[in-house]
């Protein structure tokens, strides 16, 4: 009879809210509601929950989910978790705006805004209950599999050896040789290496971090639609796949001919011609330190289109798994430290007197390892975003 006498409460509520009702409150029951605070329509979805929620003697109870960044990346990631569970248990694959109640699921603005209020009057006349996740659920949910230990392990280390390989690809490499080059044929002093040096490499690390940040920020945001969010993954795994398959034909080419032009995954010659363009613009500045840093973010973005080649998959593997996203910005930092030890020490070694032409030879006899280097690098990272996907 209670639940009878609430869904005429709720019948007068929706029809006329500030009616004066003093029916027996019964159990309060849940609307679960998985929502974006920057959802286009989602104000009409609040103001029906408003209606629903917000009367004398409630016996309805609003549990709100934000699938948004606005409450920190904690909040976020426990709220995926809940959609997860959610649509675990209700046999859903629903994308926020989504409301549960009872036995019901409304996906969509539409079907909440339709059909929310005639739902929960037959939930409350079948005295049904709201699915509450209890933390064995979870625990069996979210439970390790092969695929999340695999991943897993893609920790320091994995971050480590992707960021050394991509300081040490050959577009990044290259660069910095035809850097030293010009600094050499221009007839800089040490001093003047030095200031170049401290402003480049600055540069190219805050700008390949802001560039890392960016990505990052998009991989969160589609992984709100988890539609997309996989078939972003699947691209990804098979891009690393197709770039580890493209690096391992180049190792061969190189290891049969020992010459470097077989190797054709690289920069197109365009992008190349512009690179140096910026460098020699770049380094006959009046203000060597400021030029250096111009040439330094010039060459981080255009060089991105190669070098992001590992970084973009490598920030699909962290963005997508919980035990690492946590954590992400600081494996971005750790990944960029490691993308610019290459180029300090390749600087260094300029200041101290080796010659650009040293560095050429050394990259050219060691431009098959490199290669294969990446292509087991390409082939991992490809294989862990698709068993992920």
């Amino acid at each position: 009879m209670k639940r009878l006498a609430v869904v005429i409460t709720l019948n007068v509520a929706l029809a006329a809210p500030a009616a004066a009702l003093s029916l027996e409150p019964a159990e309060p029951m849940d609307i679960v509601v998985f929502i974006s605070r920057d959802c286009p329509r989602c104000g009409e979805v609040e103001a029906l929950l408003t209606r629903l929620v917000d009367r004398p003697h409630a016996t309805l109870r609003a549990v709100h989910y934000y699938v948004d960044n606005h409450d920190g990346p904690e909040q976020l990631e426990h709220a995926l978790m809940m959609l997860q569970a959610f649509d675990h248990h209700y046999n859903t694959n629903a994308q926020p705006p989504t409301v549960y109640v009872g036995d019901l699921c409304f996906n969509g603005t539409e079907a909440i805004l339709d059909g929310l209020a005639d739902g929960v009057k037959s939930q409350l006349l079948a005295d049904a209950t709201t699915y509450v996740p209890t933390a064995e659920d979870l625990d069996a949910l979210f439970a390790d599999d092969g695929a999340s230990k695999l991943l897993e392990n893609v920790t320091i280390g994995g971050v480590v050896v992707a960021g050394l390989l991509d300081g040490i690809n050959p577009c990044a490499f290259t660069t910095i040789i035809f850097l030293l080059s010009m600094l050499t044929y221009l007839g800089k002093s040490r001093r003047e290496i030095a200031a170049v040096g401290i402003g480049f490499t600055v540069a190219i690390f805050v700008t390949y971090f802001l560039i890392g940040l960016g990505l990052l920020g998009a991989v969160r945001a589609f992984s709100m639609q988890r539609g997309i969010a996989k078939g972003i993954s699947y691209g990804v795994g098979v891009l690393a796949l197709g770039l580890a398959i493209w690096s391992f034909v180049d190792f061969v080419r190189y290891t049969r001919s020992k010459d470097a032009s077989k190797a054709t995954l690289g920069l197109p010659a365009s992008i190349k011609k512009r690179v140096h363009a910026v460098i020699r613009g770049g380094l006959k500045a009046r203000r060597l330190l400021l030029g250096s840093m111009v040439v330094g973010f010039l060459v981080a973005v255009l060089e991105s289109l190669c070098t992001g080649q590992v970084y973009l998959p490598t920030i699909t593997v962290v963005a997508r798994n919980s035990d690492l996203r946590a954590h992400a910005i600081g494996y971005l930092l750790l990944y960029n430290v490691m993308f610019i030890l290459p180029l300090v020490a390749l600087l260094a070694a300029g200041y101290w007197g080796v010659s650009s032409e040293r560095m050429g030879q050394f990259l050219r006899r060691h431009l098959g390892v490199v290669k294969l280097l990446l292509a087991l690098l390409f082939a991992f990272l490809g294989v862990l975003v698709l068993v992920t996907a």
